[in-house]
């Protein structure tokens, strides 16, 4: 009886301690006397199942690449969902759930620069690659030295691939000083290049026209990127080695040069994660999370609502509009509950109702969304009295009488039929199934 006992002791405790966990990994911060009857912590709990209500469906029909908590590149299977982390200069921070729309990578052997054919590596001038002499941000030994083999201008570069115009483009490279500490990248027809100090982990001259990131991956590491708008009927990817910031040269010393992998070339004003590739492109497909059937109903009030969002994006897509969240009725706007998105040509985030095919109201705010910057966001809604509030303020409110009764799904992150994906990551969703408090609402969006 007494081993009995012990047994149940112990059990005993593991389920308090495990509900005490729970409670301070984040339940405490909900409304008191208030739970949602939705509640996905990708954060803290490092999951897309729901810790409270149902858990959504997901699916990538590809495999996705992301950052574990060590800061090493990982390849998510097809239909996985993706936790990623960002590196802040001394640690590893989990971001949460990783949205994003489909993208290809145009550029072929993407972490092998030594593939000279035709189509490939073939435009090289005053450089010599040597493969494999580093430990790639995938953690593999993959990593190409970059090197002038004279001192004066040096290029390395792909033929052009056909896009669509009128569109943008976007060139990425992986790369880290290697006795030389200025990276040169740009994709045009003519000569545009912009500079990226790879000591420093700073921008420096980015070409007029030309929007230019460079990210932080640990280990001397860069994510370097160019977005344009493209003019010609062909993208280009071109990266070389420089002495200094704004000079198209560099010295040769026979052994100093650049580290360099993971290229990407691909259609859209903003870099993606990485889609690895070898003699051919690939394609990341979409990422589509969404709570429908009895899952959804189950959970959904009709009459009203609150939601409370924390998350950051890239700021615009290819569709126009990045969409947050969005209750519709599956594959069109003619009905769909309040939501919240941005307008990619402003970054001014809008709130917007449907039903019976118009509008019922469809607002742009003065709220900007800034690229890469977390933000949160509450909204609650019932015929007449609607209000959305970002960051603590309320930012829109609308007395317009409406009904949700036709809405069948619940989409996390994008649109209607899983289309204009956030480009980024929610940090947590929470949904009640009444119109909470203008001051829980503050309360939450701070």
């Amino acid at each position: 009886m007494r081993d009995l006992l012990s047994i149940g002791t112990s059990r005993g405790c593991e389920m308090i301690g495990t509900g005490l966990g729970l409670g301070l990994a984040g339940y405490r911060i909900n409304p008191a006397g208030v739970l949602p009857v939705l509640d996905i912590n990708f954060r803290d709990f490092k999951t897309f199942s729901s810790a409270i209500g149902p858990t959504a469906s997901f699916s990538r029909a590809s495999s996705g690449t992301y950052f574990d908590e060590t800061g090493v590149l990982r390849t998510a299977s097809t239909n996985v969902g993706r936790i990623n982390h960002v590196y802040n200069g001394s640690t590893w921070v989990c971001k949460g759930g990783l949205i994003e729309e489909q993208r290809t990578n145009l550029a072929n052997y993407s972490e092998d620069f030594t593939v000279s054919t035709a189509g490939n590596w073939n435009d090289n001038s005053n450089l010599t690659i040597t493969a494999n002499q580093g430990t790639a941000p995938d953690n593999s030994a993959t990593a190409d030295l970059v090197r002038p083999t004279a001192s004066g201008y040096n290029a390395l570069g792909t033929s052009g691939k056909a896009v669509s115009l009128p569109n943008s483009g976007t060139v990425s490279i992986y790369a880290k000083a290697s006795g030389k500490n200025w990276l040169k990248m740009w994709d045009a027809n003519g000569f545009y290049p912009s500079w990226f100090n790879l000591a420093t982990g700073t921008l420096g001259t980015v070409s007029s026209g030309f929007t230019a990131l460079i990210q932080n991956v640990g280990n001397g590491w860069y994510r370097c990127s160019v977005s344009r708008t493209l003019v010609g009927g062909n993208a280009y990817l071109y990266f070389g080695v420089s002495d200094a910031d704004n000079s198209t040269s560099a010295s040769a010393s026979g052994t100093d040069g650049i580290l360099v992998w993971g290229a990407q070339l691909e259609t859209g004003s903003f870099p993606t994660s990485y889609i690895p590739t070898t003699s051919a492109s690939a394609t990341r497909s979409a990422d589509v999370m969404q709570i429908t059937g009895s899952n959804f109903s189950g959970f959904y009030n009709a009459s009203e609502g609150s939601v409370c969002f924390e998350g950051d994006s890239n700021g615009s897509t290819t569709a126009s509009d990045t969409y947050f969240l969005i209750c519709s009725d599956g594959s069109t706007f003619n009905n769909a509950a309040p939501f919240i998105f941005s307008s990619g040509s402003s970054n001014s985030l809008r709130h917007r109702l449907r039903a019976g095919g118009s509008d019922i109201f469809n607002i742009t705010t003065s709220e900007q969304l800034a690229r890469n910057t977390p933000i949160k966001l509450a909204q609650g809604y019932k015929t007449g009295d609607t209000v959305l509030l970002a960051n603590g303020s309320i930012i829109d409110s609308r007395t317009n009488s409406f009904s949700t009764s036709s809405i069948s799904t619940f989409y996390i992150g994008q649109a209607f039929s899983g289309s204009a994906q956030i480009n980024g990551h929610i940090a947590r969703l929470r949904y009640w199934n009444t119109r909470l408090d203008n001051a829980t609402l503050r309360a939450l969006s701070t």
